[in-house]
């Protein structure tokens, strides 16, 4: 089980370099913005003084390349950070139920076939998303062993440190570390009360963990609330994702947030017309699968099960608990996407795997009928299967996103520099108004759209900021950009990007 296991684990890895990754869509503004051309401290200052702060994303998109559009160092960064994840899983599932060693391979699996997993790993401009998980899980752990020892009698001033530096660390990486802390901080107010039953003054020893996990992320939040641009610069643009509100966004997003963390499966076929409706319906069967699973373990793991079993049901849901502040936070947004579930995902892989594992231990200790052990087997198979077919999916649409970008981008680049180099041999035979014009026809644009990965080819190039570039690179070009009419309506200097003339992605 464990060589499969790290076979899928190397697998989600590993795919983008077999893919061939490139940087497409919204994540070139890391790589073809102006910002990208000043010195890297007049970029970070500029980028202080926005409305996200990604000091990680600036430095990765410095070692991009911004003709190929290739990034290797995405690979290793984002590799180490998931490394980082999967060791935490580990390390909180022997924390849940220490005598269990079943335990943290199926939740690394269901991790693994996560849809926010691979969204969060297979983009550039995602490693701050990475690494701000990686600081909440082992911000998780640091938390619960603080709390171990202030039930001792011992003040975690080490585990307080800890966790200081943690989200110091990661609130500079990205905003989702304040989310970290609301969740965690309400987990450490309970620790709190709870040490309320040893005396009046034992949960002061708390103070070390409440400081580290509400005090630091509030005073930082301060700071760049004061000294940054963060929650000034919120605009009245519609288009704008990162705008706040408070309506029926907040119930709808929560729901999005936790059918996205629970289940597994293709969601992007979800909202396709064209997609088989039996392909369409199998998110909705995983998510209906691992529901009678928790309330299945519920009743064998909790209400009928041993002491050790309810402590790890509790544990759990504490879990559950402090990672829901990591998606909350963006459930102010006017949409929430599958990329910030990543880490509300690691508590629900663990509690799905906790309760596989505790139906199991009541059937073989004859608490349960055999069937119901049989029908969690099951359960669990149909769900990975689901899980295996929508990163399967997922997988083939990154590449081919990845690869028509590649081509197109170096198709548009090729025809450019040959037009200034004719433009320049023969300096009379062009009026001052011709320009070259990029068109991309109407093969250019799929039937459905989803998230990074599908998209069309004039939207993965982000073509107004590709242009912007192009003129900077070379200022002897000139350029027009069509993309809503048919090429050959177009006269003079046109250039047709080459697009497949069927479906790329297809309806699956």
């Amino acid at each position: 089980m464990r060589i499969a296991v790290l076979a899928v684990l190397l697998g989600v890895c590993l795919w983008p370099l077999l893919g061939g990754m490139v940087v497409v869509n919204d994540d070139l503004k890391f790589v073809r913005s102006p910002a990208c051309d000043l010195p890297l401290g007049d970029h970070l200052r500029q980028v202080w003084t926005s409305q996200s702060f990604r000091p990680l994303e600036v430095w990765v998109g410095r070692t991009c390349d911004a003709e190929t559009l290739r990034c290797p160092w995405v690979l290793p960064i984002q590799a180490i950070g998931f490394a980082w994840i999967c060791w935490a899983v580990c390390v909180l599932a022997a924390i849940i139920l220490p005598s269990e060693r079943r335990l943290a391979p199926i939740a690394l699996i269901l991790l693994a076939l996560s849809p926010a997993t691979t969204a969060a790993l297979w983009q550039m401009d995602t490693c701050s998303q990475t690494w701000s998980v990686a600081l909440g899980l082992w911000s998780c752990v640091i938390a619960w062993r603080g709390f171990t020892q202030a039930q001792s009698g011992r003040w975690p001033w080490v585990s307080g440190l800890l966790l200081a530096g943690c989200f110091i660390v990661s609130g500079l990486i990205k905003e989702t570390a304040y989310g970290w802390s609301f969740g965690l901080g309400l987990c450490a107010l309970w620790g709190s009360a709870v040490l309320l039953r040893q005396g009046r003054t034992a949960p002061l020893r708390m103070l070390p963990i409440l400081l580290g996990v509400i005090a630091v992320p509030l005073a930082l939040l301060l700071v760049r609330i004061g000294v940054g641009a963060l929650g000034h610069e919120q605009g009245d643009a519609l288009d704008n994702p990162y705008k706040l509100e408070i309506g029926i966004n907040l119930p709808m997003n929560a729901l999005m947030a936790t059918v996205g963390a629970a289940t597994t499966g293709p969601f992007h076929l979800v909202a396709n017309g064209d997609a088989p409706l039996v392909l369409r319906a199998l998110p909705g069967v995983a998510c209906i699968l691992v529901g009678l699973i928790v309330v299945t373990a519920v009743e064998f793991g909790f209400l009928r099960g041993s002491e050790e079993h309810r402590r790890a049901c509790r544990l759990g849901l504490l879990l559950l608990g402090a990672t829901f502040g990591s998606a909350a936070i963006t459930c102010l947004m006017q949409s929430v996407s599958e990329l910030y579930c990543f880490g509300f995902n690691v508590a629900f892989a663990l509690l799905t795997a906790l309760s596989v594992v505790l139906i199991l231990r009541a059937c073989d200790a004859a608490q349960c009928a055999r069937s119901i052990g049989a029908a969690a087997r099951a359960a669990l198979v149909i769900v990975v299967a689901i899980g295996a077919f929508g990163l399967c999916g997922r997988a083939a649409h990154f590449r081919e996103t990845w690869v028509s970008a590649s081509r197109a981008n170096a198709a548009i680049i090729q025809a450019a520099d040959a037009w200034v180099a004719e433009s320049s041999a023969m300096p009379n035979s062009r009026t001052r108004t011709e320009q070259l014009e990029i068109c991309f026809g109407p093969a250019c644009r799929p039937g459905s759209t989803y998230g990074q990965y599908i998209c069309s080819i004039m939207q993965a190039i982000d073509w107004e900021l590709s242009a912007q570039w192009m003129l900077r690179r070379n200022p002897k070009l000139r350029l027009g950009v069509r993309g809503d009419l048919d090429c050959t309506l177009f006269a003079g200097s046109v250039f047709e990007v080459e697009c497949p003339n069927r479906p790329w992605y297809g309806n699956w």
